[in-house]
């Protein structure tokens, strides 16, 4: 009786310690969980959009030089677009916080007329040059897939300036915490995947045409929607084409540093696409259906992280070693579930390519490639999970230099890695080239974050 009560007492004492510990945990740490559920959510149905595309792409071209060429104009497309929401993204948001309404509305009529003109000369430089570099960078295929390249970069090209409208949108709703604006990232794919599957084949060949006509459709019903839902917030996307708001001086240097930076470090998906397509036909869409799969893990986390944290530790940031406290919690939690899903992902994989993709003219053999590329990229995702807090840490510091800095690390580290790996393994050695790429910017931020901070060692919770 005497051991039943001791035990009781350990037991109630355990559970009030857990209530204690839940109850005076800041406030910060219940919104960036809620804020990453909610996120999460949306994510996950974009992806699940994403995944379907994929299956539908591999079921009626597997892998090949359609599929190649196509993934090879889409990446140089999107690129600078998706640096410019980065950067946005990452400036916009802690800068919105600390405007008035005023200069709110103001400073995004700015943003919308730079925008556009960006974007548009963008897509110029897309249509002039992309048709010049083609065919040297599939010098190693047939002169077929050169042909598919340039119709697709002429056909396309409309992407970069509806993408970097979009990125600009995206990044104006994201500041007032309206995060229903991630399942719109789910229309392309859903329009790629409707071409795709009804698309007649009128040629009896394969052809570009349903990817083309689909990305198209996809991203213009995209960037569609996402206008609608801020006019429907009361926010106009009336241009102004001039430069007068004083939020630019404030602005302009983190966003020079961070265009730099980003348009640094992801230059190397073009490498990838370039190293790829010297490896044969069938490299860059063995890659790209990898990464696609990888895209589910990481763009589900990645996205579900950045989009909640970069807010709070935007607000926390008035007290910059709390918020560090914040994103070191934040990071060891998801380094330690990255590091848990790489295992369970690692010995799940060929059944998962398996479901995903055997079907159509993606054979049994296509599966074994995509698997054995695929674990290799597996070992990223620790240290990007957890990167991604301390580069939202840094940005809510307005440290763009140290961003800045760490694309020029991050790039160094990839090349080198790449060109090593590739010559040992092959195709699998691009991705033990992004790892490398991420580990060295894990360990970048972790040294700079505490030499800024004075290495804060006070226990917050």
């Amino acid at each position: 009786m005497v051991k039943e009560n001791i035990m009781q007492y350990i037991e109630l004492g355990f559970i009030q310690r857990i209530k204690n510990r839940i109850y005076n945990l800041q406030p910060a740490h219940f919104q960036i969980a809620r804020n990453m559920a909610w996120v999460a959510l949306f994510v996950f149905t974009g992806k699940l959009a994403g995944a379907a595309k994929e299956m539908a792409i591999a079921y009626r071209f597997g892998i090949g030089e359609v599929v190649d060429t196509y993934n090879f104009v889409f990446t140089i497309i999107t690129w600078l677009p998706t640096v410019w929401q980065s950067v946005i993204m990452v400036i916009l948001v802690p800068h919105f916080a600390r405007l008035s309404e005023e200069e709110k509305r103001a400073f995004y009529a700015e943003l919308v007329g730079f925008s556009l003109i960006m974007g548009g000369l963008l897509t110029i430089m897309i249509i002039v040059g992309l048709p010049l570099v083609a065919p040297y960078v599939f010098s190693n295929l047939s002169e077929q897939a050169a042909g598919k390249a340039v119709t697709l970069a002429k056909g396309l090209a409309p992407i970069a300036l509806i993408n970097v409208f979009a990125g600009l949108i995206f990044a104006r709703l994201l500041a007032e915490e309206r995060h229903t604006n991630t399942l719109m990232e789910a229309l392309p794919a859903l329009c790629i995947l409707m071409a795709v599957l009804f698309w007649p084949n009128i040629s009896g060949q394969q052809d570009v045409t349903p990817l083309l006509y689909g990305s198209l459709i996809g991203f213009v019903v995209y960037v569609v929607c996402l206008w609608l839902m801020l006019t429907r917030s009361g926010i106009s996307s009336r241009p102004r084409w001039t430069m007068r708001s004083l939020a630019w001086r404030a602005v302009w240097y983190g966003m020079g540093y961070m265009a730099l930076g980003q348009a640094i470090i992801t230059f190397a998906n073009p490498i990838d696409q370039v190293m790829a397509a010297n490896l044969g036909e069938g490299a860059i869409s063995t890659l790209g259906y990898a990464n696609r799969v990888l895209a589910l893990l990481l763009g589900l986390g990645a996205t579900a992280i950045g989009r909640a944290v970069l807010p709070v530790l935007s607000e926390a940031a008035v007290q910059p070693k709390n918020a560090w406290h914040i994103a070191q919690r934040w990071s060891k939690l998801l380094f330690l579930v990255g590091f848990c899903g790489v295992i369970l992902a690692w010995w799940l994989a060929p059944w998962g390519i398996r479901l995903l993709f055997e079907r159509g003219a993606f054979s049994a053999a296509d599966s074994v490639q995509v698997v054995e590329v695929f674990r290799y990229g597996l070992l990223q995702i620790p240290f990007y999970l957890s990167g991604i807090v301390y580069v939202q840490m840094t940005a809510s510091l307005r440290r763009y230099d140290v961003i800045f800095v760490s694309g020029i690390i991050g790039l160094i580290s990839k090349v080198f890695a790449n060109w090593t790996a590739i010559a040992f393994i092959g195709l699998p050695g691009i991705m033990l080239g992004t790892t490398a790429m991420y580990l060295a910017n894990f360990v970048y931020f972790n040294i700079c974050l505490r030499t800024i901070l004075g290495g804060a060692n006070a226990k917050t919770v």
